[in-house]
């Protein structure tokens, strides 16, 4: 792909939104990438359900939870039943719509804080994903 359309579909300047229960709804069966410890450790999650919470922020049900070898691009994955944090504060994040991947699909949101230095990027069941079967100890029902 020509390296001018390749970004065609990033939004350059994301705006901000505001998250409600019905943006939340449309992550159901998409995947989670958390990006943590100063971009050092990647997870990815693939989301049950995304609610808000009583409180005000996002509580995410995995399905799976997966990290990456590298942060860098990651090509191996794998299970992990470590007690990933899913719930997530928006009250003291910015969220955004970033658009779609390079791959198509719906938009993508993005929640980051840099004072807790995680990234929480939400891709859509028709987005850019890892396949479930390709991460390592990982057994799909």
């Amino acid at each position: 792909m020509p390296a001018k359309n390749m970004h065609q579909n990033l939004k350059m300047n994301p705006e901000t939104i505001q998250l409600s229960q019905a943006i939340l709804d449309t992550f159901a069966g998409g995947q989670l990438e958390i990006l943590s410890n100063r971009g050092k450790t990647i997870y990815r999650v693939g989301i049950k359900t995304a609610t808000m919470s009583a409180t005000g922020g996002v509580e995410i049900v995995p399905n799976w939870v997966a990290k990456g070898e590298s942060h860098m691009v990651p090509g191996r994955w794998t299970k992990t039943d470590s007690t990933l944090s899913c719930d997530i504060d928006h009250r003291n994040y910015t969220t955004r719509n970033i658009g779609q991947s390079i791959n198509g699909g719906s938009d993508r949101i993005v929640i980051s804080m840099g004072i807790r230095d995680k990234i929480f990027t939400f891709f859509p069941s028709n987005g850019r994903m890892i396949d479930p079967a390709q991460v390592r100890g990982l057994t799909i029902e």
